[in-house]
């Protein structure tokens, strides 16, 4: 059989057939699946690697029926069938996966053992593309670009978002605001302000997102950031939520501390509200959980290829936390400024009406979350003791 993955770089694309093939076709067979890598969409030793992971990992361990990997000039065997799935790989075999049982604990345990193994692929991969990434020129007035994800009201949005980035002294920007899903209204009152410099997007259809409180105020809104992310043309970065402000001087402030120490990320102290009403400078360093800000951070092209994993609540992970960590551990010269750059109003406020009890969700909730979102694709990759989706 031969399978030929489109995108080696997206793990979901070729894990789930890869999967049902280790998991149902016994290790004596004479049976051999060729994976085509001879022109791949990433360097092929990270082809390599992320092969190798993935086997070890789907096979936990145990022997498998042969894989080979064909590469450079490689050719496959004149009979060997095309397959482009999984289920067309378990009819030329006319053998099934077995079913995942539904029970809520064997869902959630199910996708939190495949994304384990996405997460350590997409680090692998991102890791290889930050390698190769050339540095970013530290002269002249490269373009940065202010991206901002937006839904609901638009008042913060035209009143105080945009116009802050647009008030900076800084004269080479492009903002781009991407909607999380049709709304006509926003259309309109972003396209009025007339700025050439600003650009409106917006998502076909409002993604689904986890029912519960917590776990949407960690993923809302990641997919029109990587939409935004999509369509940046800066050599910078800089992200804003709808409803916060920049100060007058974040952006020359970040680019030039980033061009000054050679960084790849930086970030500065945000004037925080939080629940209570009160306010606090926020931002410090080491880099950490809760000590930055998503609208107090700069960063370069040598990290652009990397995106939002709107799967991070899974992880108990808010969405930018998760990005910024992930830039942290593929190596990125980080660094800080001991200076306010934002203002972030209302932190936590979607849920700040939730009580703590309540954030705590047993597995019949977290498994429906997986089912109803798209974290139901982690469920179609097969493993040999609990099967597939």
């Amino acid at each position: 059989m031969l399978l030929r993955p489109t995108r080696w770089s997206r793990p979901l694309d070729w894990l789930p057939a890869l999967s049902a093939y280790i998991a149902v076709v016994p290790q004596t067979s004479d049976l051999k699946l060729y994976l085509d890598a001879r022109s791949p969409d990433v360097a092929p030793t990270t082809v390599r690697r992320i092969l190798e992971r993935a086997c070890d990992h789907l096979s936990i361990g145990d022997q498998f029926a042969s894989v080979v990997l064909l590469e450079g000039m490689a050719e496959p065997p004149v009979v060997a069938v095309s397959v482009t799935d999984a289920a067309e790989m378990l009819d030329c075999v006319a053998l099934d996966v077995p079913r995942l049982e539904q029970r809520a604990t064997a869902v959630v345990s199910h996708a939190l053992w495949v994304k384990a193994l996405v997460d350590a692929i997409q680090a692998d991969l991102d890791q290889a593309a930050y390698v190769a990434a050339p540095p970013v020129p530290a002269d002249g007035l490269p373009l940065v670009t202010v991206r901002i994800p937006t839904y609901g009201g638009g008042h913060a949005l035209v009143e105080r978002a945009i116009p802050s980035a647009l008030a900076s002294p800084y004269p080479h920007v492009e903002v781009l605001v991407c909607s999380d899903g049709p709304q006509p209204h926003a259309r309109a009152a972003v396209e009025a302000l007339g700025d050439p410099r600003v650009r409106y997007l917006e998502l076909e259809e409002r993604p689904a997102y986890p029912s519960s409180p917590e776990a949407f105020w960690r993923s809302a809104g990641s997919f029109a950031a990587n939409r935004l992310l999509d369509e940046a043309r800066g050599l910078f970065t800089t992200p804003l939520d709808h409803d916060d402000a920049y100060t007058f001087s974040h952006i020359p402030l970040l680019l030039d501390a980033l061009r000054r120490g050679g960084l790849d990320f930086v970030y500065g102290q945000a004037m925080t509200e939080f629940p209570q009403g009160a306010w606090s400078l926020h931002g410090s360093a080491p880099l950490a959980y809760g000590q930055l800000n998503q609208a107090s951070v700069m960063y370069s092209a040598r990290l652009s290829h990397m995106r939002y994993d709107p799967h991070a609540w899974l992880l108990g992970e808010p969405g930018d936390w998760n990005l910024w960590r992930r830039f942290r551990d593929v190596g990125a010269a980080i660094g800080h400024v001991s200076q306010p750059v934002a203002v972030h109003f209302k932190e936590r406020s979607s849920i700040d009406h939730i009580e703590p009890a309540q954030q705590d969700h047993p597995p019949e909730v977290i498994a429906s979350d997986i089912l109803g979102t798209s974290a139901r694709e982690l469920l179609t990759v097969a493993s040999r003791d609990a099967g597939a989706l």
